[in-house]
């Protein structure tokens, strides 16, 4: 009777550790929150846009793209939410304006923001993006129909270093606050964590069934 009992114990424990090498492949996930700075901004014949950061390079066919980097490098602005930017685990790139955002006004910079606001109400109207506008003494207050989405990819170019070398004298400063989704493995985690806690378990079991024979022979 004790042979049968240990015997099951010891083939839950083989299935445990089989199920558990069958998880190859399966991962939690976890977002990692880091201010991107981009450093390049290119357009090429065939309409693709890349962003060159300090993490990442990123690529867009949407030119929306040149209003959206517009918005968020005027003086002042200011959203809610500041995570505008998600690379998810499959290196898609989400960009994102909420449908409200503010430009701040500060002294002796104001006519240059006056100059930034009316591009941007310029661009938002040739991309026919419906908006409203309210200023007061401290800011002004962009009201869009619906925020402003637009999606990418993340790339890796190659020749990343040389492109900004070359163009040193095109160079920009515009930081995008960023979330990238991780995916880490967990089927090994899980294996060793099996075993660990099992195997005291499991061995005293044994020792008491092989001396209990040996005592009953």
């Amino acid at each position: 009777m004790l042979n049968r009992f240990f015997y099951f114990i010891f083939g839950f424990v083989l299935l445990g550790l089989c199920g558990c090498s069958a998880l190859t492949g399966y991962t939690y996930e976890e977002y990692d929150k880091k201010t991107e700075n981009i450093r390049l901004v290119f357009e090429t014949p065939k309409k693709e846009i890349y962003l060159l950061g300090n993490y990442a390079d990123y690529v867009f066919k949407d030119k929306r793209l040149f209003l959206f980097l517009d918005i968020i490098s005027a003086k002042g602005f200011y959203t809610d939410d500041r995570i505008i930017m998600t690379v998810n685990s499959s290196s898609n790139v989400k960009l994102e304006i909420p449908s409200t955002f503010i430009i701040y006004k500060f002294a002796g910079t104001q006519e240059k923001q006056k100059i930034e606001v009316a591009s941007i109400r310029r661009n938002l109207e040739n991309s026919k993006i419906e908006y409203s506008i309210n200023e007061n003494n401290e800011k002004w207050i962009f009201s869009l129909k619906n925020p402003m989405k637009l999606s990418g990819g993340l790339v890796k170019l190659e020749n990343h270093d040389q492109l900004l070398a070359e163009a040193k004298d095109k160079l920009v400063n515009v930081k995008i606050e960023a979330k990238y989704k991780l995916r880490h493995p967990v089927a090994q985690g899980m294996e060793e964590a099996l075993f660990f806690f099992l195997t005291p378990v499991i061995v005293p079991i044994g020792m008491v069934i092989w001396g209990w024979n040996s005592l009953t022979k």
